[in-house]
């Protein structure tokens, strides 16, 4: 049995949102609020909240499709970007086409200072959302969430951990990497770990002369990080902790020269993504990530990411 608490706008609230309350009742008869729902129309569509204001100029880059695919074509990227975010105005699209790149992608949102919380909210709310797919609301176009709700600010900050480290997060660094006739070097502008920190701990002299030859690009990644740590949960700090540990075991010792430095290792800012996992850390890192974004899937409905729902949202773990 269910209950739902309805409210409408009085003549001094602005927009047309409701806010539903939802109610179970439980196996012992107590009445319990076990979520909230917006029921609203799509005033913006989320791809388009997510575009950057700040851009002034652009360069053409080789665009990609994955963390290693490049496209073979180049696209226009801005000058100040960060890295590139596949997105999409439909709700089935968006969680296809979920991707961040370190170079442009194809009907990709350029990621700048700008829109970089617009694009991780966008982000992770796809990434919650596939835990527990509703073929209802497939059709549905993604809507920009209510920011004012409260509560938004600390899903946010969880919400930062997914878009750092999901599968689909393929920030990255390239060192020598072959395209159109030319060797590129790219920094990774959303590296987790300081240069200073790297510094201190490596001693592969590949590794060490990389950091002599290519500066850190990473500094608002680790300031914006620093800003919201105090507000991630447990399930978001273990993920940040387990994933980071192993971006710092990969530098200590050999273990990227005994690879080979495959995948552009040798450079002191390759992603995570770019880093091979055992079965044990893949079975690990897959679990703590599936629980975050479990944790993280009542936020998708409460601050509004999809409106006028039908949804299943019990708990995973």
């Amino acid at each position: 049995m269910g209950f739902t608490s309805w409210r409408a706008n009085t003549d001094e609230e602005e927009g047309k949102d409701v806010l539903l309350t939802v109610k179970s009742i439980s196996s012992n008869g107590v009445i319990e609020v076990v979520g909230k729902r917006v029921i609203a129309n799509v005033v913006e569509n989320l791809h388009n909240w997510s575009m950057p204001n700040d851009i002034v100029r652009y360069e053409y880059m080789p665009a990609m499709t994955s963390i290693y695919g490049f496209k073979g074509s180049y696209e226009k990227f801005a000058e100040n970007a960060l890295s590139s975010m596949m997105s999409s105005n439909y709700l089935i699209r968006a969680t296809r086409r979920r991707y961040i790149t370190t170079l442009p992608c194809i009907d990709g949102v350029d990621i700048t200072e700008d829109n970089f919380w617009r694009c991780v909210a966008s982000f992770a709310a796809g990434g919650a959302y596939i835990t527990n797919m509703n073929p209802y609301n497939n059709c549905q176009y993604v809507s920009k969430p209510n920011t004012a709700l409260e509560g938004y600010e600390d899903w946010l900050a969880n919400a930062l951990v997914i878009f750092m480290f999901d599968f689909m997060s393929g920030q990255a660094a390239y060192r020598d990497v072959e395209f159109d006739g030319k060797l590129w070097n790219v920094s990774n502008k959303l590296f987790p770990i300081s240069k200073e920190y790297v510094a201190s701990i490596v001693t592969d002299e590949v590794i060490m002369k990389d950091l002599e030859e290519f500066p850190e690009k990473n500094q608002f990644m680790l300031s914006q990080l620093a800003s919201v740590y105090e507000k991630l949960g447990v399930e978001a700090k273990e993920l940040l902790e387990f994933c980071t540990q192993i971006i710092i075991d990969s530098l200590s010792g050999n273990f990227r020269k005994e690879l080979g430095y495959q995948n552009s290792l040798k450079a002191w800012d390759a992603g995570f993504r770019q880093i091979p996992l055992n079965k044990e850390t893949e079975e690990k890192y897959s679990y703590l990530l599936r629980r975050l974004k479990s944790k993280l899937l009542e936020g998708v409905y409460t601050y509004g990411f999809i409106v006028n729902s039908l949804d299943n949202t019990e708990e995973v773990f």
